[in-house]
């Protein structure tokens, strides 16, 4: 697999959406490890590097879900690439760090050797499907568990190099659209109650997309977090729905206007930026969810919030350079729509 194939691939979008993916884009956990024996990754000596993460490489090379991943240099490979990953929010800084990726075929999971902790590994699923995202990660780490001991303590559980994310060693991340909870104006609430229960929210592609994450996983068990981010995203979920719904009925003719509008400019613009592109694609989002448009899909607008970033256009196309980014992009949003209805 290429970053020409995860440049054009649904990725996560091929497989079928779990409930609530109207207002859930999709659930991420990731299980940090460090190997019992070596200091932390920016400790160690390069000797200690090359042998260690060599051997990880390998061994997560031969687990069967990972038959037939890619496996990329971070700090090597060209910016290009880099961008791509970071697009598909794979990887988290669009900066050169020096730790190797191993990514599935199906794009569902990963590892990453040698960053802040020496094993990072994910699993990754379309909608609010917590179970199988904590299924597949924590699978990852028990088949690696066959190999490795990893830095434990009695006090403070599983060692990480942020001590935050000791105990448990989890996080628990969830991308969701918001538009009901932002027009509505309780956004800041949500956000005061998610402070309580020792979650986050950070913005995520514009100001409608964000995510939700725990803050810190030292002081709990897997259970006890499971739990906890279950709840958590239980809580969004039951705020925006209300959010939109009483949004809907107050201002019912301004946000199928709105909706429409996005939808119109989306299939006849010849300029988009990517900041105009996605927040006409958030409200069409919001008019599916709402039924005002019924000849489009989730799946279908989750693949474009993917497909219109400016280097996934930039290897589709092969161009050389972004000039005319806005251009093409504006182009393949008309080809494309016109091809789903």
């Amino acid at each position: 697999m290429t970053i020409e194939d995860i440049a054009v691939s649904e990725g996560i979008w091929g497989h079928p959406n779990l409930e609530n993916s109207d207002i859930v884009l999709k659930t991420e956990i990731r299980i940090f490890r460090n190997v019992e024996g070596f200091p932390f990754s920016h400790k160690l000596k390069k000797n200690e590097k090359k042998q260690l993460f060599g051997e990880i490489i390998n061994t997560v090379s031969d687990l069967p879900r990972f038959k037939g991943a890619a496996i990329f240099d971070l700090n090597s490979i060209e910016q290009d690439e880099r961008e791509i990953l970071y697009e598909r929010n794979i990887i988290k800084s669009k900066l050169p760090i020096d730790s190797s990726l191993i990514l599935s075929s199906d794009l569902l999971n990963y590892v990453i050797i040698g960053n802040y902790n020496h094993i990072e590994c994910a699993g990754t699923v379309p909608g609010a499907g917590l179970y199988e995202a904590y299924k597949s990660s924590s699978e990852i780490i028990t088949e690696l568990s066959v190999n490795y001991n990893f830095l434990y303590s009695n006090e403070f559980g599983y060692l990480s190099a942020f001590p935050g994310y000791s105990g448990c060693g989890m996080e628990v991340s969830t991308t969701v659209h918001l538009p009901g909870l932002i027009k509505s104006g309780k956004i800041n609430e949500i956000t005061i109650e998610l402070e309580k229960r020792g979650a986050g929210l950070r913005s995520s592609w514009i100001d409608d997309f964000y995510e939700i994450f725990n803050k810190y996983s030292i002081g709990m068990n897997e259970k006890e977090l499971y739990l906890n981010s279950r709840d958590v995203i239980e809580l969004i979920i039951t705020a925006e729905k209300e959010a939109r719904e009483m949004e809907y009925k107050r201002n019912k003719v301004f946000i199928e206007d709105k909706v429409w509008r996005s939808y119109s400019i989306l299939t006849s613009a010849r300029l988009l930026s990517i900041l105009e592109a996605l927040e006409l694609l958030s409200n069409v989002r919001l008019g599916i969810s709402l039924g005002i448009i019924r000849f489009l899909n989730i799946k279908q607008v989750n693949l474009l919030l993917n497909y219109i970033q400016n280097y996934h256009l930039k290897r589709r196309f092969k161009f050389t350079d972004i000039k005319n980014i806005d251009e093409v992009r504006a182009s393949f949003l008309r080809d494309y729509l016109k091809e789903v209805i």
